[in-house]
């Protein structure tokens, strides 16, 4: 769902998707509309770099980056599926306290792409 597109840009530019990501959050903070759910949410294994991970990508399994990403980006569905827990409860959740830098959303979504960006050298060699 929400890393969807760190793999469908290539490890490219990744800084417009943090953007989105952070966007669609904040979105959901401000209108809980039961659009997203938090069992999808926290599933590593339903948005493209998921499929990507566990599918094709699952060849890279021997390399410690490879699966430092791999269960960086669990940690990243975790912490959404925990903000959309949050938000559905009908209980105000502070922007900052659930997106902020400090965050373990934005902690761990940081990891990944440091780690998108660390195997995009790696693997590219």
């Amino acid at each position: 769902m929400i890393a969807a597109m760190f793999w469908r840009i290539s490890f490219g530019s990744i800084s417009p998707v943090v953007g989105y990501i952070t966007a669609l959050a904040l979105r959901y903070l401000r209108n809980p509309d039961k659009s997203l759910t938090p069992t999808t949410t926290e599933s590593d294994r339903n948005c493209d770099l998921g499929k990507w991970l566990h599918g094709e990508g699952a060849k890279f399994a021997s390399n410690p980056k490879f699966t430092q990403l791999v269960a960086e980006h669990a940690k990243f569905h975790k912490a959404a599926a925990s903000i959309i827990r949050q938000a559905d409860t009908g209980k105000s959740v502070l922007e900052e306290t659930a997106l902020g830098g400090k965050s373990e959303f934005s902690t761990a979504s940081a990891k990944v792409v440091g780690l998108v960006m660390e195997c995009k050298k790696e693997f590219s060699k």
